[in-house]
């Protein structure tokens, strides 16, 4: 690669030190490997916001309702949900009051536990998720259609392993220079 004029060192600069990221001592493959996930993500957030926008719904409530339809059980305490999307509590009582106002989610005391509350799905809310369901098939079948059963577990066992280091890598920057102003405010995007 060129140098700039009067430099002696490697330009750009590599990206990543281990071994077992380079190839031929070149970081060029990381970086295609980077930018194609950050296009995938990008494409991800983008199908997943059409898909809610088909429910008639923003993208975080979305989320929402598909968490509670996939529930073990009908009700799910609004702490699990929140822990579950990584999200905080205002946020979920905040666009629950919103699932609710549409008809879509109700809430009730939680006899267990008088400080918390259940959420879950209403039957109008049950219904636009069966209504939902045959796009949300065909785009899930066209998105991993080039992806087999092995594949898909070793995407399965390689995703967490990159949300763990993705979790590193944040403590890293954090530690390195503090969280830089809005990065929470991303990261929270992000999650919902």
């Amino acid at each position: 690669m060129p140098l700039p004029a009067g430099s002696s060192e490697r330009w750009p600069p590599l990206s990543v030190s281990r071994r077992s990221l380079l190839v031929g001592g070149s970081d060029t493959a990381f970086r295609q490997l980077i930018e194609g996930m950050v296009l995938f993500a990008q494409r991800l957030a983008v199908i997943r916001e059409e898909l809610a926008a088909h429910m008639q719904v923003s993208p975080p409530q979305f989320k929402i309702i598909m968490s509670l339809a996939r529930a073990e059980t009908p009700e799910m305490t609004a702490t699990a949900l929140a822990t579950q999307l990584g999200v905080s509590m205002p946020f979920i009582v905040t666009e629950t009051a919103k699932l609710m106002r549409l008809g879509l989610v109700k809430r009730r005391k939680n006899p267990a536990d008088a400080r918390s509350f259940l959420l879950e799905l209403t039957a109008a809310g049950r219904q636009r998720v069966k209504e939902a369901a045959p796009l949300v098939r065909d785009v899930n079948d066209r998105l991993f259609g080039r992806i087999g059963r092995s594949e898909m577990d070793q995407l399965a066992v390689l995703t967490e392993a990159l949300l763990a280091g993705s979790e590193q890598a944040l403590g890293a920057l954090r530690e390195d220079g503090g969280e830089a102003p809005g990065a929470r405010r991303r990261l929270s995007a992000v999650r919902a």
